[in-house]
């Protein structure tokens, strides 16, 4: 079997993830070293105990997951000093979740917010879907837009990395507790860039 196991995101992608993605340059948002994240099995290679319209639901919730997650983050992180970590707790799980509650901590602690918001360009693929019982997973090419996604410090200058805001990486949103929630991002192996 071909199985890869997801990598640690590079610093600057944890960073640039851990402040919704495209947002901060700055150091602050770490991943545990030790947690390579989930093992990813191709579909192809062995059968399938799911309908094609089990997977094609799976992947449209997934989708909206996505969405979601995106829509709560821009929310969790325009008032940080108000918002508490629990805000997360509706779109995100695992691994993610504690990104993201790190992300909040380095924020409060920079006096920083968040204006604006991410916008989800759309799916750029489907990259592994595993519906087997007690174990939902769905792994997909996102591409997004941070165009009118900023973050300001204390004194409201902007530190908004320059570049592309538009990028792509993989999001592992599982089933957990009857919800679809994002449990793990890293970098798209196929790169970054996306239509």
């Amino acid at each position: 079997m071909n199985n890869r196991t997801m990598r640690t995101p590079t610093p600057w992608r944890t960073v640039t993830l851990c402040a919704t993605v495209t947002t901060l340059a700055l150091a602050g948002c770490t991943t545990d070293a030790a947690d390579t994240g989930p093992t990813l099995a191709p579909t192809d290679s062995w059968s399938k105990q799911w309908s094609p319209e089990d997977e094609a639901a799976a992947v449209q919730e997934a989708e909206q997951a996505v969405r979601d997650y995106f829509s709560v983050r821009d929310q969790c992180l325009a008032d940080p000093p108000n918002t508490d970590p629990s805000c997360f707790d509706a779109v995100a799980v695992d691994q993610q979740l504690l990104n993201d509650y790190a992300a909040l901590e380095w924020i409060q602690d920079q006096g920083a917010h968040h204006v604006g918001g991410v916008k989800v360009v759309g799916t750029e693929r489907v990259v592994d879907v595993q519906l087997l019982p007690g174990s939902k997973d769905v792994t997909l090419s996102v591409c997004f837009d941070g165009t009118d996604l900023d973050m300001l410090g204390p004194d409201g200058t902007s530190v908004k990395p320059e570049g592309d805001p538009r990028g792509r990486m993989l999001f592992v949103v599982r089933k957990h507790a009857d919800k679809w929630q994002v449990a793990y991002v890293d970098d798209d192996p196929e790169g970054e860039t996306c239509g």
